[in-house]
């Protein structure tokens, strides 16, 4: 049972990305070419006992998520113009890019998002969405846990007093620094997830 339940979480977490996506495409009129794989991972995730409850937690937790995403692609789209196609990237491993989502715009600039899904034991984020939105929406405060991360990556580097902006600037050019950043990072999203 144990592998089956691990595969159901890998598929409940392709579920939420997939229904952002499918979002985006309701949203602006594109044509969802991931209805088979929205499928799949429907049957995959029910064939666990709790499935049903399942898909109806990252249903409800999409829902709260939905008006806000609206607003984050209004934004982008007063910028970058029409949104024109929405990339699921899911599984696929790319240094391009850490999103799941990506919405192209007509300038073929993107707007893209990392999203983690929401169980009912843990905690979640859609990265785009900041500290801020996800305290309002979801009631998580990772503001001190911010705080610390970015200390230890400046002790780390010996940067104390460079702002976060240009340590990021300066960690993305250094190998090293940014190995350390990649690690010290996981340990915090775990502790979100």
């Amino acid at each position: 049972m144990g592998d089956r339940r691990v595969k159901a979480n890998r598929a409940q977490a392709d579920y939420f990305e997939l229904l952002v996506a499918q979002h985006i495409c309701h949203l602006y009129k594109i044509r969802f070419s991931y209805s088979k794989d929205l499928a799949t991972l429907l049957n995959k995730i029910l064939t666990v006992p709790d499935g049903a409850n399942r898909l109806k937690l990252q249903s409800e937790n999409f829902l709260k998520l939905a008006p806000k995403l609206k607003k984050i692609l209004s934004y982008e789209i007063s910028k970058k113009g029409k949104v024109i196609e929405v990339i699921w990237i899911g599984r696929k491993l790319t240094i391009k890019t850490t999103s799941d989502v990506d919405a192209e715009h007509i300038t073929h600039k993107f707007t893209r998002f990392s999203i983690k899904s929401i169980s009912k034991n843990g905690l979640g984020t859609i990265k785009n969405l900041g500290m801020k939105s996800l305290k309002e929406y979801l009631n998580v405060d990772f503001s001190s846990g911010y705080k610390i991360m970015w200390q230890e990556l400046k002790i780390f580097t010996k940067e104390f007093k460079l702002p976060n902006s240009k340590l990021k600037k300066l960690v993305l050019k250094k190998k090293g620094f940014l190995e350390f950043a990649i690690k010290n990072g996981r340990k915090y999203q775990s502790k979100l997830n």
